[in-house]
């Protein structure tokens, strides 16, 4: 499997947004110097979907088309054209409530493409079961079809959780992930930068999976997969053999901010990213401006094990 990352040019209008043509994906891949642990951990995604509450207050469908073609989040629009969607035709617009949280009471925005393979109770349920925190760190969840290839992937780009095709939950939560990496710990910057992350894994002798084997980015992403179970329940239990990252995954709890990984109902976050610019579907702005994303991405095959990713443009 080999994680992409790259700039992405989103098109931001100064009243709207339109697109232009995306950068071509360079994937600048590292390899850490730990092995993976052995054997193999369990997929753990099925086991934090029985483990996690979930609570949907409502999911409500924005008008559809108008006259005048509709309307539709600005990122959403954004990343449906680049992958060669129709923001008009193929966009269902969701606004989704949870009553287990107490954030700015802000709706989450779900765009799905007709023909994704997550209808939107499901896609809805499944994001309601990362923890209120965690996902107060995230702005849109887009839901498309496989790509061409049949390649099935979990992006994160500007805290906008894109899903491909069928993806597991634990693909979700790591999406999710890199924007905890990045908002979610009492530090400038990214928390894999940090000489405590560093430290860490130092002291372990592996690394949980073949993503988190690519580089830092990856390994703060799948390991805190690893340390939302352990809160939940106990890795130790499930895996013996954890103790080959223990000081990774206790690393990232410790260091988080509280609260992150509480899943109980009612569970507090301050604040929330706000939703993007709402905007017209048809092309209607051209006054634009550039701004930069960086895109990482995770691919999964049918039976939801890891694969390499094929380039991340194009449907």
């Amino acid at each position: 499997m080999v994680s992409v990352k790259a700039t992405l040019i989103a098109v931001a209008a100064l009243a709207g947004v339109v697109t232009a043509a995306p950068a071509p994906a360079s994937a600048e891949v590292g390899k850490l110097d730990k092995p993976v642990i052995q054997p193999p951990m369990p997929e753990l995604g099925e086991y934090l979907r029985r483990k996690l509450p979930a609570s949907i207050e409502s999911i409500k469908r924005w008008p559809g088309r108008t006259p005048n073609g509709g309307i539709l989040p600005a990122n959403c629009k954004q990343w449906f054209k680049t992958f060669g969607y129709d923001p008009v035709q193929d966009v269902e617009v969701y606004n989704v409530t949870y009553s287990d949280v107490r954030c700015p009471k802000q709706p989450w925005v779900m765009c799905r493409h007709k023909n994704a393979p997550f209808n939107n109770d499901t896609m809805a349920r499944s994001y309601g079961k990362i923890p209120p925190v965690m996902r107060s760190y995230t702005r849109h969840f887009i839901l498309l079809p496989a790509s061409n290839h049949g390649g099935n992937s979990a992006i994160n780009s500007g805290d906008d959780v894109i899903i491909q095709g069928n993806v597991p939950f634990s693909g979700i939560v790591a999406s999710v992930a890199h924007s905890v990496d990045i908002h979610g710990f009492p530090v400038i910057g990214p928390f894999h930068n940090t000489q405590e992350w560093l430290d860490a894994y130092n002291k372990d002798s592996a690394v949980c999976n073949n993503i988190a084997a690519i580089d830092q980015v990856n390994n703060v992403a799948q390991t805190t997969v690893v340390a939302l179970f352990d809160t939940v329940d106990s890795i130790k239990t499930l895996y013996p053999n954890s103790k080959a990252i223990a000081n990774q995954y206790t690393t990232i709890q410790s260091k988080v901010h509280p609260g992150v990984f509480n899943i109980k109902l009612g569970a507090k976050c301050s604040e929330r990213l706000p939703n993007s610019l709402v905007v017209p579907s048809p092309d209607e702005d051209p006054v634009v401006r550039l701004i930069q994303f960086t895109i990482f991405q995770e691919c999964y095959n049918e039976q939801g094990h890891a694969e390499e990713c094929k380039p991340v443009y194009g449907n």
